[in-house]
């Protein structure tokens, strides 16, 4: 529906299909490349922060050659929640 110009029967497809609350971390990851293609960088990055809380973190290079995400890549938010995620790799 978003290809289609309309975000906000995207998002209600979006909100039936995932629960944020009980949705693992792959699926989180998912959904965060979904927002970034829909230019929607805040969902896109609280869902990756989430993915990366339950443990769907595999280093930085991984996260910054995924091209769906390319959108968040120049963002202080994104680049501060990979700087915060590879520290606590190294640990």
């Amino acid at each position: 529906y978003y290809v289609l110009g309309d975000q906000e029967t995207a998002n209600h497809y979006i909100a039936e299909k995932y629960d944020f609350n009980t949705a693992d971390a792959e699926d989180l990851f998912n959904l965060a490349e979904v927002y970034a293609d829909m230019q929607d960088p805040d969902n896109a990055l609280k869902c990756l922060r989430k993915s990366f809380e339950l443990g769907y973190f595999y280093g930085r290079r991984w996260i910054q050659n995924d091209y769906e995400l390319s959108i968040l890549f120049d963002l202080p938010e994104f680049k501060a929640l990979i700087e915060e995620y590879t520290e606590k790799q190294k640990r």
